[in-house]
């Protein structure tokens, strides 16, 4: 538990009932992702530093907000001295730079990396790992991306004669109207990305182009950036595309384009999912002013209107699930069936269990009317209102949690049985076991980390 104490004038954390230091001023505390470790930024006689788990760093003309890596064992902040800028990251402050590229900065996902981009002189540059890479004119904001395993790293960057993808410090060809920010596959192996040159457009997976698709002749001719996806195992690869007038001189219309093969032409293609086990592919579509899901090539029955976010697989690959909407009211698909229909379904929802047995979502049933719960087509209790994305099954399938809200107060529900409602918001539900998991909570203007164990289970 942590919370802001003010005290003559100064401000103090208290966490775990231990008193912190004092300052003149001091912001919020952050926790890392696991709950376990905690920081903030404080300042004292106009000098800016971060406190750690309790241990204060050193002071700077000013500080910026501290960000955890996703495991928890690393954190790093921005820091202004002198008019220079510089990351400390794990306490340790690397070199200084007149600027630093805004929200450039990230983690490797297994937190054993750290980049940004920086500006030397009138060039700019990546630095990963405290060593700087080549320069250019210009790079890509936002575009640097480390492989999932953290062993390989890409950005966009800028010349005189285009956008060029620089993956792993090889410079690629240079694209006249851009490229696309690079995506590496799960397994760190391949990466793609977009480049165009006046009308045309080219993927490219691996530095080799796989497909050409001219913007001649449709307004929305061409490739959908955002719908570059490679599958789990990163074996497979798919997009969407709008063909263009010399393909379809009549009309628009979208294919997606899976493993290098064409699939149907529709009036509109969404994004493409693949499931968990690689080896089946789903997708939105439209035809005829309906949606429908194509789910290994086959369409589902049409619908007035379909969540893209709630098509999903089960985690063993074998079902899938989706909310539609047919006569104005909202309904959850499960391998083709219909269930009931309700006024409204939560954006987070459908949600299978991880056996893939069961199904969960949260509905609504007027625009002003109770919250509640279905799991396997069974109601639960009504309430004010639910928490956003807390409905959670325990790992061995058996358990469903999630936040109800009543009376103005919020309140942990498990298998129906209730905990205490004296919360004003419970956050970050994370099971530890079958028969126990933590959250983190506001409790009259502390933030509390909420532990429970279901009785009778082991």
């Amino acid at each position: 538990m942590a919370y802001v104490v003010f005290r003559d004038e100064k401000a103090l954390i208290v966490v775990d009932g231990i008193e912190g230091k004092t300052y003149d001023k001091l912001d919020s505390p952050i926790f890392s992702p696991d709950g376990k470790r905690i920081a903030y930024r404080a300042w004292r006689s106009e000098k800016g530093l971060v406190v750690i788990d309790g241990t204060e760093g050193e002071e700077h003309d000013n500080v910026d907000q501290p960000f955890f890596s996703a495991d928890g064992k690393h954190i790093a902040y921005k820091v202004w001295n002198s008019g220079k800028r510089s990351f400390v990251v794990d306490g340790m402050a690397g070199k200084e730079y007149e600027a630093i590229g805004q929200d450039t900065e990230q983690f490797s996902h297994n937190g054993n990396r750290f980049g940004f981009i920086a500006k030397i002189g009138t060039q700019f540059c990546a630095v990963i790992d405290g060593s700087e890479g080549k320069t250019f004119a210009n790079m890509g904001a936002r575009s640097l991306r480390f492989s999932p395993d953290g062993s390989r790293v890409a950005y966009v960057a800028g010349n005189a004669n285009g956008q060029l993808a620089v993956i792993d410090g090889v410079v690629g060809e240079a694209y006249s109207y851009g490229v696309s920010i690079p995506l590496f596959s799960p397994d760190g192996k391949r990466v793609a990305y977009i480049g165009q040159r006046l009308a045309t457009q080219y993927v490219l997976v691996n530095g080799s182009q796989s497909y050409e698709q001219s913007m001649v002749g449709h307004a929305n001719a061409g490739i959908s950036k955002e719908s570059l996806i490679f599958s789990p195992d990163g074996k497979r690869f798919a997009f969407v595309a709008t063909l263009d007038g010399f393909q379809e001189p009549l009309e628009t219309k979208s294919c997606a384009f899976i493993d290098g093969k064409r699939g149907e032409k529709y009036d509109g293609v969404g994004s493409i999912l693949f499931s968990p086990d690689s080896k089946r592919v789903a997708y939105l579509a439209k035809r005829d002013k309906k949606l429908f899901v194509v789910v290994d090539g086959v369409p589902s029955s049409e619908y007035a209107g379909i969540t893209p976010r709630s098509i999903k697989f089960s985690p063993d690959s074998k079902r899938l699930a989706f909310t539609a909407v047919r006569d104005g009211n909202r309904l959850v698909v499960v391998d083709g069936a219909e269930g009931k229909a309700y006024f409204g379904i939560g954006s987070d929802s459908p949600k299978f269990s991880p056996d893939s047995r069961r199904v969960g979502y949260t509905v609504k049933r007027s625009e002003k009317g109770k919250e509640l719960v279905v799991c396997e087509e069974i109601e639960g209790k009504e309430y004010d209102g639910l928490g956003n994305d807390s409905l959670t099954f325990s790992p061995d399938s058996k358990r469903v949690t999630y936040v109800a809200i009543q009376g103005g107060k919020q309140l942990i529900v498990v298998d129906g049985a209730e905990s205490p409602a004296e919360y004003s918001n419970i956050t970050g539900f994370s099971f530890d076991s079958p028969a126990t998991f933590h959250a983190l909570a506001f409790r009259t203007n502390a933030i509390v980390r909420v532990d429970v164990k279901i009785i009778g289970v082991k």
